[in-house]
């Protein structure tokens, strides 16, 4: 049973690091409104996708540069289904004075989020 509790605690501290990689890898990219170029964006998201298990994914450029990702789930079974809409563009950084600079994401080692800019 200890084994047990032991070896959930380590595959949620590993997925809590690949998580926060993640994030990191998408926050360095750049996808400012204007211009709303969200090609490397959606191309990382779609390669990040194939660590799970049942997606399909697609990309389209609705209006150049915008490229949206569409993943689906293909479930095995009739019933309701559910959407989740995000975008990927992100505001404008501006003008100002930032420590760090706002795409070199870094957190320290115990961690355990990501900050952000408030809306």
């Amino acid at each position: 049973m200890i084994a047990d509790a032991v070896t959930q605690i380590a595959r949620s501290r590993s997925r809590q690091s690949a998580l926060v990689e993640a994030t990191q890898a998408l926050v360095r990219l750049d996808s400012q409104t204007p211009p709303s170029d969200t090609g490397a964006i959606a191309r990382l998201a779609m390669e990040m996708r194939e660590t799970i298990p049942g997606l399909s994914v697609s990309l389209h450029e609705s209006e150049p540069p915008v490229v949206n990702l569409v993943a689906r789930h293909l479930g095995r079974q009739d019933g309701p289904r559910l959407v989740l809409s995000g975008h990927l563009d992100t505001y404008q950084i501006g003008p100002g004075v930032w420590t760090p600079p706002p795409r070199a994401v870094s957190l320290p080692r115990a961690s355990s989020g990501v900050a952000a800019r408030p809306t």
